[in-house]
């Protein structure tokens, strides 16, 4: 049987250190019919000129800083299907796959043709410890939750709410139903949760498989405030700001009247901004 063809699509800004080491551990799987697009956002370090000499086989699209990860997923994802891809894979450019990567997800999707399928999340320091085995929805509150365990598995794999952009296999009719991810209203954060809750919606379905394993640097996986630095009131505008965090509020607001069921949410909209006013309160200078 003629293997699938996989399109693996990266958006990337620096980093190329990691990005390196993402390709090569794609490279040493066994899986053969697959193609990699690099979405390279206004590097501004080696990750060009790298890419050309280290991998000039790889398809590079090169933005202007602005793409951010939705529209750099899409840009990619187009890239792919032009070039014959059936099944997506997105990768964040700080991970590494593991061997049977791509034949644990190219199974499980074969076997579940309306499933997304994502993989285990694994700390790549601490390569036992589970940093998402994808997630749920709990409203009113937290609202998305990242789950770290291996409850309610059976045969290896499980359905969830969503899985994070990461180590995700998407078919390609799913993309095209769901017109690709929301980068106007999530450019960053929440756009792979919102892209999984509306294909629920539609009736596909998500799957996160236990023989798919990847590895995630997770310390370089953060938001905009890090650290138990205290806030200066730049701070406070970022939060509500920036696309880098993950309480952008246009971008929040829209997800809980998006999702939250009706009867939670204003209990949705009150505990999450009351908490996180009194977290403000607490860490401002």
């Amino acid at each position: 049987m003629k293997l699938p063809k996989i399109g693996i699509v990266i958006p990337c800004f620096n980093g190329w250190e990691f990005t390196k080491k993402c390709i090569i551990s794609i490279k040493n799987c066994n899986y053969s019919n697959y193609e990699i697009i690099i979405v390279n956002d206004g590097s501004t370090d080696s990750t060009l000129n790298s890419l050309r000499v280290d991998f000039p086989e790889i398809v590079v699209y090169n933005g202007d800083g602005y793409l951010w990860w939705s529209k750099s997923m899409n840009i990619g994802i187009e890239i792919a299907f032009n070039g014959g891809a059936e099944y997506i894979l997105v990768l964040n450019n700080d991970v590494e796959i593991g061997l049977n990567t791509f034949d644990a997800l190219i199974g499980v999707a074969l076997e579940n043709d309306n499933a997304i399928v994502g993989s285990l999340v694994m700390d790549l320091k601490s390569p036992k410890n589970i940093w998402s085995s994808g997630g749920k929805m709990v409203w009113p509150w937290p609202g998305e939750v990242q789950l770290n365990d291996l409850k309610g598995f059976k045969n290896n794999h499980r359905y969830v709410d969503w899985n994070p952009g990461m180590g995700t296999l998407i078919p390609r009719h799913i993309f095209k139903k769901l017109v690709g991810f929301d980068s106007k209203n999530f450019p960053q954060y929440m756009g792979d949760v919102d892209f999984c809750l509306r294909a629920i919606k539609l009736g596909f379905k998500i799957i996160v498989t236990s023989s798919s394993v990847i590895y995630n640097n997770i310390e370089n996986t953060g938001g905009v405030i890090e650290g138990n630095k205290r806030f200066c009131y730049r701070d406070i505008y970022e939060i509500f700001q920036s696309y880098r965090s993950p309480d952008l509020l246009k971008a929040r607001l829209r997800f809980i009247f998006r999702h939250s069921p009706l009867h939670f949410l204003f209990p949705a909209l009150f505990i999450r901004y009351s908490k996180l006013f009194f977290y403000i309160i607490k860490k401002i200078k």
